[in-house]
């Protein structure tokens, strides 16, 4: 296969918020893993316990949300896509992602790319995800 097997990127937005990136196509399934960090607290949860966890920076109670996925691929995600998709379609429903958010994530996934072909920063300008 000519595919990346494990990748790393950091992405820095205008508003200087950093946000990272990884992936490792062979870790076991158990190790698939989101964490977010900001100033108010810490996310952290794992795609098959479907447990997310959230813990405030300053006082407070540590929250944990079951968010247990249904059947499917991509542990349940592929299937609540496709039903969104399906109610947007037949029941004129809103969409779970609009087209500029479309629009960004191949921006953004087109760039991480090309840093890594050519192992340099890429500047994403605006012009590249206008819609008009």
């Amino acid at each position: 296969k000519d595919i990346v097997d494990n990748q790393v990127a950091i992405i820095e937005y205008e508003n200087r918020i950093r946000a990272t990136f990884s992936l490792q196509l062979f870790a076991k399934r158990d190790q698939r893993h989101l964490t977010i960090t900001g100033e108010k607290g810490h996310l952290h949860g794992t795609l098959e316990s479907g447990k997310i966890v959230i813990s405030p920076a300053g006082p407070g109670e540590e929250v944990t949300i079951d968010a247990t996925a249904g059947p499917g691929g991509h542990s349940g995600g592929d299937t609540a896509s496709f039903d969104a998709f399906l109610d947007a379609v037949r029941l004129r429903a809103k969409p779970i992602a609009d087209v500029r958010s479309g629009l960004e994530s191949t921006v953004a996934v087109n760039a991480i790319d090309r840093a890594m072909l050519t192992g340099k920063v890429v500047r994403i300008s605006r012009h590249e995800y206008r819609l008009d």
